[in-house]
């Protein structure tokens, strides 16, 4: 599994919240933004383009 988000700044923003983050919800976090990242390009795909815009989340 490749790391798409940073782990620090995910906790950082949980820390913020006053909330503890599991060691394994940062995995499914990261698997989150990578199907989300992957369904965008699809759709940008559909829409005969190869740049993804904010309207392909």
């Amino acid at each position: 599994m490749a790391d798409f988000v940073v782990k620090s700044k995910v906790q950082a923003l949980v820390k913020e919240l006053n909330m503890r983050l599991s060691g394994d919800a940062l995995g499914v976090v990261d698997d989150r933004v990578q199907s989300a990242v992957k369904k965008a390009a699809k759709r940008a795909q559909a829409n005969g383009r190869k740049t993804i815009q904010p309207q392909d989340f």
